[in-house]
């Protein structure tokens, strides 16, 4: 890439209205919300998500909670992270299947131990794997790879 290409997209990013076109363009229903973060369907493909943060830290931890895990043993827990902006105000992620009541029956008895917040709304489906797909607190998984194969209990 040229540098006159960068300065090309920074023209269009302080121009609000050539920026808030891009954003209509890429930027599908907004799936979700929580108190950080929203959660928008992906135009471009639509088996991604975009999660938009004001406070760009919450994806930049995601997306390190995914690259430590990521070839791991781990990984099949998570959702994976394709793609985070280099200001980190915006992640991709696989789209997962959210939970529903019919899925309790299927639930996992046992998850590593990392995970947390067991909040329906952070866990669902990919391809048959129940998966997290909020993992943004899970600050114990920084260094993910030294974590012993323990299981935690969960009751839902």
């Amino acid at each position: 890439m040229s540098a006159g290409w960068n300065a090309d997209i920074l023209k269009i990013a302080d121009n609000q209205f050539m920026s808030g076109d891009l954003m209509r363009l890429c930027l599908g229903e907004i799936l979700g919300e929580g108190q950080f973060r929203q959660v928008f369907e992906w135009e471009l493909n639509k088996k991604l998500v975009c999660k938009f943060s004001k406070d760009p830290a919450h994806n930049v931890i995601e997306h390190q909670v995914w690259e430590n895990s990521k070839d791991t043993a781990y990984q099949k827990w998570l959702a994976p992270v394709r793609y985070i902006s280099p200001s980190g105000h915006f992640l991709l992620m696989d789209k997962i299947k959210l939970l529903v009541p019919e899925d309790k029956k299927r639930l996992p008895r046992t998850v590593p131990n990392f995970l947390t917040d067991f909040h329906p709304g952070n866990y669902g489906w990919l391809k048959g794997q129940f998966v997290c797909c909020d993992y943004q607190f899970l600050c114990r998984a920084l260094d993910i790879s030294g974590l012993q194969k323990q299981k935690l209990e969960i009751r839902w």
